[in-house]
């Protein structure tokens, strides 16, 4: 009996040991957690593990360092050793303990240790940072950037090796839409031609999607305005003037000229003025028509532009500076006095000679005016005092035309 017992005791014992014991989860550890890319689309994270045995599993997502969890689920037994994780939740957690924080995911059986796969970042890129902006006279700009981004975990599993690629928009100003220049590419140029006031946008696109849009550039529309004299009298204090905008930058200001409604403008003047306002001297050019204009021009580095813009054409006359005067005062009867006339510009024209007769003007006849002077004589046939004036017609010079001027009265004085 004691023999048989102790074979039984023996045989229970050899049982215990060759018979293994349920395995615990905490004596499971998985190993070996990677994190993939679960295709092309880039919009699921397969997240995976191997263990010795199958247990349950715990899957969750951290920043590292921190213990708030930003995912998690749980898997059977008897469930695959894989789990597929949104790349929209991942990216939605991403702002969480910053952009610089990495994400790890870890995979534990049920109460034992974590196991970590390795650190990897979730960043969009950053905004584009600008190298070139360049404006033909044409119109046509062209933007060039570089991407400005930093990767926090280099070379983690779900980096792409492939460019940024780049959207391109532009929102006219004070409209609510945006719209596209060209598709997405891999480019980091755009060239294009817009003609009204805008802001252009870029954003780089990577395999999280795309979060900023920086500003690259901002087109502002010029109002420019101008105060044209309709009659100035040649070499008189007469002066063009307006206003520009943006008023806060300096600005070359053009005035031009033409002497018909038919023939080509040509420049006048032109200087660069600030705090918005402008002025030029007026009077010496001739009786035609005038606007302004305002180049486009860029500021702050090229990130501005604003538009040219003209004035509307003006019409200003200019009439002839005249001057009459007797050469004797006085002279005594029976003698000639000299009449002289002064036109300026000193031009050459004919020139008439009026007496005032107590009623009306009468002509006493034409004085031939070179290079802006005239003499005529008058005969002084008893004494007194008699008024004179010249009238020179209009005239024409330097190819535009200046209007007809009265000179002064002027007294001939005559002695017994």
């Amino acid at each position: 009996m004691k023999k048989q017992l102790g074979l039984v005791l023996a045989a229970g014992m050899a049982a215990s040991v060759l018979v293994a014991a349920p395995a615990s989860a905490t004596d499971v550890v998985p190993t070996n957690v990677r994190i993939a890319w679960k295709d092309t689309t880039f919009q699921t994270v397969v997240v995976s593990w191997d263990e010795a045995e199958p247990v349950g599993n715990s899957i969750q997502l951290f920043k590292r360092g921190f213990t708030t969890a930003y995912y998690a689920t749980s898997f059977l037994a008897d469930q695959p050793n894989s789990v597929e994780v949104p790349a929209a939740t991942i990216r939605a957690a991403n702002w969480r303990e910053g952009r610089d924080t990495p994400f790890e995911f870890a995979v534990s059986a049920s109460g034992g240790p974590k196991v970590v796969s390795m650190s990897f970042d979730a960043n969009t890129p950053d905004a584009p940072e600008v190298v070139s902006r360049t404006l033909s006279t044409a119109g046509v700009s062209t933007v060039r950037w570089k991407d400005a981004s930093r990767d926090t975990t280099p070379n983690d599993p779900l980096d792409r090796t492939e460019p940024l690629t780049y959207q391109v928009n532009y929102v006219p100003t004070g409209s609510p839409k945006s719209y596209p220049i060209g598709a997405r590419t891999a480019a980091t140029q755009a060239t294009y031609t817009l003609r009204s006031p805008y802001s252009l946008y870029v954003a780089g696109y990577n395999e999280w999607g795309n979060q900023f849009y920086r500003r690259l550039l901002t087109a502002e529309a010029t109002r420019l305005t101008a105060k044209v004299p309709s009659w100035v009298v040649y070499q008189d204090s007469a002066r063009v003037t307006g206003t520009y905008t943006p008023a806060t930058e300096s600005r070359p200001v053009v005035l031009q000229a033409r002497n018909s409604s038919t023939s080509p403008w040509y420049v006048v003047a032109s200087a660069v003025f600030r705090s918005g306002k402008f002025g030029f001297q007026l009077g010496t050019g001739g009786s035609r028509q005038y606007r302004v204009v305002t180049p486009t021009a860029t500021y702050s580095a090229g990130a501005v532009i604003a538009y040219g813009a003209s004035t509307a054409p003006a019409a200003s006359t200019t009439q002839l500076r005249t001057s009459g005067f007797f050469t004797g005062d006085p002279i005594l009867a029976g003698m000639r006095n000299t009449a002289g006339v002064y036109v300026y510009p000193a031009l050459n024209t004919t020139a008439q000679l009026q007496r005032w007769t107590g009623t009306a003007w009468s002509t006493v006849g034409p004085v031939t005016v070179k290079a802006g002077t005239g003499y005529g004589s008058v005969l002084a046939t008893k004494p007194g005092r008699t008024a004179y004036r010249f009238y020179v017609p209009v005239s024409r010079t330097g190819g535009t035309w200046f209007a007809a001027a009265y000179t002064n009265t002027f007294v001939n004085n005559v002695g017994q």
